[in-house]
């Protein structure tokens, strides 16, 4: 089984296109051979009034039950980040913004241009210099203008139910949403019931906001960026809180499949961990599409080769549909089809394989957030095939496979691989 998920691939139809979708304006021979050879159908990764984040539909569409197993996406970006969480911890994920001591944003990714050395020696300096009283800090840069941190209380548990900082998202259980038209203040911890826990999760995530601004406002790295005409990464949004790592079974176990991850982010490496599946080690991105999705395609086939199947997740897609940029999605699109579909089509008989290709939410670029709209996946191997000549939303819609929710994709596709 190859099981890929192109993240925020999904879109709605765009005036720049006519009126079409990124996905419809992208030229893709073969994942248009794909979707012809096999069948089609929509889902929701979580549930249709969820605009889901990555890593709960990512969960879901493993086949994970998310009431019984999701436990907040903090967690994840701890354990991918290799941080030490306990049960009682609270674990955020955070990105470094440009703010003011008012708590007013100007931009929530420190305008995207934050290096990843500049942005691990900003952490290092709050690691440092940040105090919490009765409770301990780890906090790390992930990735670019992402970091983690995790809060532990000497002064017994701290719990999750904790209103975000970042105002982007707002908690819905413990799930974030997207905000469709989010404020630019960031917004004070609140506790969001009455136990002692929840209070004291609120009150240390706020002093840690105030003294992490406190430090890197005026560090050399910030000062340098001013200098250079860039913004500052000076203030740390918090969300997606989370007190414990979720246990989830084997996937082998549940499925009677063992899989290999060929995965990029902390959250995707972490549910990797967490499921069994196995890792497949990426070379460092250059960014160069066609040398960076040659190791792609050739870890996959290692997986392909080795063990049952691939579980792949690709999310170059998303971040223009973040940046609001129609061209730069259409173009990472093409670039996934032409340097990673194209190579691995070299490299293994997809014909001889189940595929199936799928969106874990759509992320609109009128929006440059993720939305609750249903996302497309094809399935091809085994199957008839079904009445469309092309991938795409409108295509999968109307498919043969019909409607899911993420949770059942997958059971679905284990039978069809075990014949």
């Amino acid at each position: 089984m190859l099981f890929v998920v192109l993240s925020g691939m999904a879109d709605r139809p765009l005036p720049e296109f006519g009126d079409r979708t990124p996905m419809e304006a992208a030229r893709t021979p073969l994942l248009d051979g794909l979707a012809a050879s096999g069948q089609m159908g929509q889902l929701w990764a979580v549930a249709p009034d969820i605009a889901p984040e990555s890593d709960a539909a990512a969960m879901s569409l493993l086949g994970y039950e998310l009431d019984q197993y999701y436990t907040g996406r903090g967690p994840l970006e701890a354990l991918g980040n290799g941080l030490d969480m306990q049960e009682g911890d609270l674990a955020w994920r955070a990105n470094f913004a440009t703010g003011d001591s008012g708590w007013n944003i100007v931009d929530r990714r420190a305008g995207r241009s934050l290096g990843d050395t500049e942005a691990r020696e900003l952490a290092d300096a709050v690691q440092k210099d940040v105090h919490l009283p009765g409770a301990s800090i780890q906090f790390v840069q992930s990735a670019g203008h992402r970091g983690c941190l995790v809060i532990r209380s000497t002064e017994g548990a701290l719990s999750s139910a904790v209103e975000n900082i970042d105002p982007a998202y707002q908690r819905r259980g413990p799930f974030s949403v997207a905000v469709p038209t989010p404020g630019m203040t960031a917004a004070r911890a609140r506790p969001l019931d009455e136990s002692a826990a929840a209070q004291r999760a609120a009150d240390l995530s706020n002093s840690f906001v105030e003294q992490a601004f406190e430090v890197l406002d005026q560090h050399p790295v910030n000062l340098r960026r001013r200098d250079l005409g860039f913004l500052p990464g000076n203030f740390l949004l918090l969300r997606d809180a989370g007190d414990r790592l979720p246990r989830l079974p084997p996937f082998v176990d549940r499925y009677g499949l063992r899989l290999g991850a060929v995965v990029e982010t902390s959250v995707e490496k972490a549910l990797a961990q967490l499921s069994g599946l196995e890792l497949m080690r990426l070379a460092r991105a250059t960014g160069n599409p066609e040398r960076d999705y040659n190791d792609w395609a050739l870890r996959t086939d290692e997986a392909l080769t080795s063990m049952d199947g691939a579980y792949v997740h690709i999310r170059a897609a998303d971040v223009p549909s973040h940046d609001g940029d129609a061209d730069q999605k259409r173009q990472a699109i093409e670039d996934i089809e032409r340097f990673y579909f194209g190579r691995l089509a070299e490299l293994v008989d997809m014909d001889a394989l189940l595929v199936c290709v799928t969106v874990d939410h759509m992320t609109p670029v009128i929006l440059g957030s993720h939305s609750n709209d249903p996302v497309p996946f094809l399935v091809t191997g085994g199957l008839e095939p079904g009445s469309a000549s092309a991938f795409t939303e409108a295509n999968a819609a109307g498919g043969s496979f019909g409607w899911l929710m993420g949770p059942e994709l997958m059971p679905r596709l284990a039978a069809l691989v075990r014949g």
